[in-house]
């Protein structure tokens, strides 16, 4: 952190201590008050002295000298706050049975690190820092201006599709008198480029007293039309926007269009009269196209080795995914952000995150594990590789990364990603009492030692995500500061009662854990916020203490089909944002157990489990309408999933309390086989964005609301065998699933393949993709993204219009690497674009592969090196002659192949079976293959049934 953050974490600290209700001793308080006021004289200081620490090495090592005495005075703080028993719970509180000798090192301690602080603090009268009043600092300039500087128009790679999008809006509102629509987005990434591609004008740099004259000659003249760019706008102040916006009235009859390009999402919206345009991230395949043109790639003699650098440098410009909810647990166990008087640290992190997201520090990103429409919920983040590089060059020595080659070891080190769990703390950290957060990275094969990090006596974050975690160690308990502990998949069936001594642990994921069940104690464990016991698939009951849990926000108990649980249990869990029951919750008091929980943003009841509905089946089953009154009073609820219900009697009562729920998101009613209808007030929840009835299949009409509704980007209805669907496929609003037709209005510069962009399903099928208007609708859904899809089929039709080549759409649907299978259909290019004849790299988990109609192709990818493929099926490629060695691939072809299937292919005349491994070929389907001759003479296994 900087160090006027860390100075105001302290601060606080200590005024805190001061304040505290149990009375210091004399000398102790004094000393608190001294340091007081010392940081209080440096904090004026330190404006000016961040800023000259960029160019001046003195300034930066008295920074950083001053930031590490700040970090130790922390430490002494927290420390005697833990020497306090928890039941008397104020910080510093020295009651009278404490030994004399202890006192008195404290207070020395205390008086040394005071006259340390006021040593490092007096030094800044070298510096002559000036004083942070706007009286006295120096203005300076803020020349953050930018340029596109491209001459050449060619060099620009996609935003096409973008470029269409701005073109509509600003077509679309023609009508008004002022038109201002801003286009922001992280910087580098093309808004500069986007507007003067639009206005065709190069930007010109003026005073602004002139660029007001000049407006007013340019507006006086009626009906005049005028596009104006304003570029790279970093203003905030609402009276300065609205002067701006005041110099743009324009005369009767006259039309003004200002494109504004800016980083800051919060601008556009204060400055807009249209919805903004957020524009999109490049991908990982245009950054490296504009590597190839940057490096004159094709003319290259080490394109090998410029292509793996190169590649490299694409991907760096994605970013790491981070979970929001992981990452406010983590920033208030360390202290980072505390409550307010008006708001919770939970609140005010949530406020964070937005400011990050306007000014595109972090982007919103899928998840990158199919794990069902739950997704739909928890948030994922990237933080640009960059901006992450920006705050490593902040943090400098007090993040220590053992992934990093001469890494150096440093006394000031504070958070540390190491890759061995097993080996003590102190082999790889110089100070490991010092640690605030450790995260163990890559050791899946390696077990936890539980004397690893017991030396880190000031550690709050510990993350063993990445660890194999036989036990959690009794020695636990001595970490007295750890607020937050990710241990999923722990293998012993007992938990420690030890783990429930961690009396400020506010996060604690045990996710897939073998343990039976918990410490009756953890009700002592008050200050929990966030629990995560999915998939804990042995645990039968929770203790009785656990009712005591009052701050608890988060309870997932997904996954526990053994698992039985009052209502009382949770009934009385007001705090609750996130709720996701077992499978198997005892019928009887449901709606009491949530119809209280006003604050749920989530409820999960989802049924569906074998065993859970053998149990259901023996009980009562009672009406909904219950349920129906009570989920109804939970207004702030986003995300309702109700899977495959078995535990009551599913009728329209219940439908009808959810569709009170105006603030309703994303609705999962899939497998519901009871549901024959759905009522109208569905279709009035405004900001229902996802809609899943796959599975009801008795499911027949959806009311005529529900096709209107201009909010929903996701229908799935898949499995809905009866459903008529007459008016659903031509949807401008959302997706239909999981057979999507593209559509092409000739009034319109983009088809509906963009309304692909906000879904991930597991099985997805696009038909008419001759109607697609550019590649870059087909690289804007993102398909390789689509985590969860593990079926896909691509299908061209049969007429001969298109309105861009087959292959230059194929190259962009890109499918993610855990598809198992893949069909393309229709598709009408000689050639098949790099992915495809690159397959067996692109998509190793391929199961199942058919290709069918494709005329013009003449070349097969290698095929033969998918380690999975069990059936391949090729049909009516007619322009294929010869199927060679390199449809193999390389020896040891085909070894899981199970069915073959090839027809119509009447031009085939020779295979080359040399690699070929046909020995597990059950079945053998063959047609129109009158002149194909098998090389080498002697046929293999393959054809032994041909």
């Amino acid at each position: 952190m900087v160090a006027s953050a860390v100075l105001k974490v302290v601060t606080k600290q200590i005024c805190s201590a001061i304040a505290g209700d149990i009375k210091l001793q004399g000398a102790f308080k004094k000393n608190l008050s001294k340091m007081k006021m010392t940081l209080e004289s440096v904090e004026a200081l330190l404006k000016d002295a961040e800023r000259r620490s960029i160019q001046d090495a003195a300034v930066c090592l008295w920074l950083k000298r001053l930031k590490n005495a700040l970090y130790d005075i922390y430490d002494m703080i927290d420390e005697f706050d833990a020497s306090t028993k928890p039941a008397e719970g104020k910080l510093l509180s020295l009651v009278p049975d404490v030994k004399i000798c202890s006192r008195i090192s404290m207070s020395n301690k205390m008086k040394k690190m005071r006259e340390e602080l006021e040593n490092i603090t007096n030094q800044h009268q070298h510096f002559s820092f000036k004083i942070d009043n706007s009286s006295f600092i120096q203005t300076v300039p803020d020349e953050r201006e930018t340029d596109s500087y491209l001459k050449d128009q060619t060099l620009i790679v996609g935003r096409m599709e973008e470029k269409k999008k701005v073109i509509d809006t600003l077509s679309e509102s023609m009508t008004q008198e002022v038109v201002m629509l801003p286009i922001y987005g992280i910087g580098g990434i093309g808004k500069t480029t986007l507007a003067k591609q639009l206005s065709k004008e190069e930007s010109h740099i003026t005073q602004k007293q002139i660029i007001h004259n000049r407006l007013g000659e340019l507006l006086a003249v009626p009906e005049k039309k005028i596009m104006i760019v304003l570029d790279d706008l970093w203003e905030n102040d609402d009276f300065q926007l609205e002067e701006l916006k005041a110099m743009l009235k324009v005369g009767e009859g006259g039309n003004v269009m200002t494109l504004v390009t800016t980083r800051d999402e919060h601008i556009a919206r204060k400055i807009c009269t249209v919805e903004p345009y957020k524009l999109p991230p490049l991908t990982d395949e245009m950054c490296w196209d504009i590597i190839k043109r940057k490096s004159d790639f094709e003319a290259r003699d080490d394109k090998v080795h410029l292509k793996r650098i190169g590649k490299d440098i694409a991907m760096k410009c994605a970013g790491q995914k981070i979970v929001k909810d992981d990452i406010i647990y983590q920033w208030i166990a360390l202290d980072l952000i505390g409550p307010s008087d008006m708001f919770s640290a939970r609140q005010l992190c949530e406020n964070y995150i937005k400011q990050l997201l306007g000014m595109s520090f972090l982007q919103h990103a899928k998840p990158s594990s199919p794990s069902g429409m739950r997704d739909d919920y928890i948030t994922l983040f990237t933080m640009h590789d960059l901006v992450h590089d920006l705050a490593r060059t902040i943090a400098t020595d007090e993040v220590l990364d053992a992934r990093k080659m001469n890494i150096g070891w440093n006394k000031t080190t504070r958070f540390a990603l190491l890759t061995d769990c097993s080996k003590p703390l102190k082999l790889s950290v110089t100070s490991p009492a010092k640690i605030k957060a450790l995260h163990f990275l890559g050791c899946g094969c390696i077990g936890f030692n539980g004397t690893a990090c017991i030396s880190a006596k000031y550690l709050r974050v510990l993350d063993l995500n990445e660890c194999s975690i036989p036990n959690l160690p009794y020695s636990l308990w001595k970490l007295k500061r750890l607020s937050y502990l990710n241990a999923p998949g722990v293998q012993e069936q007992v938990t420690p009662k030890c783990l429930t001594k961690l009396s400020r642990l506010i996060y604690l994921n045990l996710h897939g854990s073998s343990i039976i069940s918990l410490p009756e104690s953890i009700g002592e464990m008050k200050c929990l916020m966030h629990l995560d016991l999915s998939c804990c698939s042995q645990m039968e009951e929770l203790p009785k203490s656990f009712v005591k849990l009052k701050m608890l926000v988060h309870l997932d108990l997904s996954q526990c089909p053994k698992m039985d649980i009052a209502p009382e249990q949770i009934v009385g869990l007001k705090e609750l944002v996130f709720l996701d029951l077992p499978k198997c919750i005892s019928a009887k008091g449901i709606a009491e157990a949530v119809g209280g929980l006003t604050k749920l943003q989530y409820l999960n009841l989802a049924g569906g489990d074998s065993g859970c509905e053998r149990h259901c089946m023996m009980s009562e089953r009672p009406p909904s309408s219950g349920l129906s009154t009570a989920i109804g009073k939970l207004m702030q609820l986003r995300y309702v999933g109700l899977r495959e219900c078995v535990y009551y009697t599913f009728d329209t009562a219940i439908l009808d309390g959810i569709g009170t729920l105006c603030n309703l998101e994303h609705l999962d009613l899939s497998q519901n086989t009871k549901i024959r209808s759905i009522p109208e007030s569905i279709g009035n929840l405004r900001k229902l964005s996802t809609l899943n009835f796959s599975g009801c299949a008795r499911l027949k009409n959806l009311p005529e609301n529900i096709i209107k509704m201009d909010s929903l980007t996701v229908l799935d209805v898949k499995g809905c065998s009866i459903l008529d669907r007459s008016k659903l496929s031509r949807s401008k609003f959302f997706a239909l699933l999981p057979h999507f037709v593209v559509h092409a209005c000739d009034s319109e510069s983009s088809s509906n393949l963009g309304l692909l962009q906000h879904t991930n399903p597991n099985e997805l099928e696009i038909s008419s993709l001759e109607n697609v208007k550019s590649s870059e609708e087909a690289q804007s859904i993102e398909l390789m993204e689509k985590k969860r899809i593990e079926k896909l089929k691509l299908e061209w039709s049969k007429i001969t219009k298109r309105y861009v080549e087959d292959i230059e759409v194929l190259a962009q649907l890109v499918p993610p690497s855990a598809l198992k299978e893949f069909e393309i259909r229709g598709y009408k290019n000689a050639r098949l674009p790099a992915w495809v004849m690159d397959i067996s790299h692109c998509l190793p988990n391929l199961v199942a592969i058919t290709m069918s109609d494709l005329p013009k192709c003449k070349s097969l990818p290698q095929l033969g090196q998918l380690p999975n493929l069990r059936k391949l099926v090729i049909r009516g490629m007619r322009s294929i002659t010869i199927i060679d060695e390199d449809f193999c691939g390389g020896p040891r072809a085909f070894r899981n192949l199970m069915y073959l299937e090839l027809r119509h292919m009447e031009n085939l005349v020779e295979w080359n079976t040399t690699h070929s491994n046909g020995d597990g070929v059950e079945e053998l389907m063959s047609a129109n293959l009158q002149r194909l001759t098998v090389t080498p003479p002697d046929p293999r296994p393959i054809f032994s049934n041909h």
